[in-house]
């Protein structure tokens, strides 16, 4: 358990005793009332106290109750953003996985020979031709394809996750913002071509998406 998680489970259990101490401090409150005034009464007068404790006990229960709702709520977005916080740091640690090195570094070759590709034919080619020596490069090697999918598969995971709101998305932007911008530079006409190849728009559509809404924050 992180330290976070624990100070958020500590806090939770304090507000769960608090709520029982106060119930318990009303429950306490209302049969001391009722045996003290109605000690030495008639039985009209204790009925009649019976109603009047009834209606305290009514007006503190729904209180309680209030109460109780309000920590049972606020307790659950806690937890909630407690869970998003874990999955960001789980993601985070799995991208660092030993497992994930060869495709880091089969992006870095391609990004090394597309450098000296583009110097060889220009800085100034046209979109088209940037992309067709992109394509290229990748589709000369099948090695190069599988690991380049799933480099792309995995940041399509997260940007799902960032998009169903199912992870904590600052986290996530600190730590892989310069990883997507970078992915897309490089392999955006790529996607497109598939795309394009396949008519299935859907393809890294949610990469895509997460990709140009970070990239305007980061440029700010």
């Amino acid at each position: 358990m992180n330290r976070s998680t624990g100070q958020i489970s500590r806090l939770e259990f304090q507000i769960t005793l608090t709520i029982g101490l106060i119930v318990s401090l009303g429950i306490s409150i209302i049969i001391g009332a009722y045996f003290s005034v109605t000690q030495n009464k008639t039985l009209e007068e204790k009925k009649e106290a019976r109603e009047t404790i009834s209606f305290i006990a009514g007006i503190l229960g729904a209180g309680l109750g209030i109460v109780s709702a309000f920590y049972a709520v606020d307790s659950i977005s806690r937890n909630s953003q407690t869970s998003k916080i874990n999955r960001a740091i789980n993601i985070i640690s799995e991208w660092n996985n030993i497992d994930f090195q060869d495709y880091k570094d089969v992006l870095g070759e391609l990004r090394s020979k597309t450098q000296q590709l583009k110097k060889n034919n220009g800085e100034n080619a046209s979109e088209a031709e940037k992309g067709y020596i992109i394509n290229e490069i990748i589709e000369s090697d099948f090695g190069y394809v599988g690991k380049i999918l799933g480099y792309l598969n995995f940041l399509e995971y997260v940007s799902l996750l960032v998009e169903t709101n199912c992870v904590d998305e600052d986290m996530i932007y600190e730590y892989f913002v310069v990883i997507f911008i970078k992915a897309d530079d490089l392999l955006g006409l790529w996607i497109k071509q598939r795309q394009k190849d396949s008519n299935n728009y859907k393809i890294y559509d949610q990469f895509i998406k997460v990709t140009n809404k970070w990239r305007l924050r980061y440029e700010k």
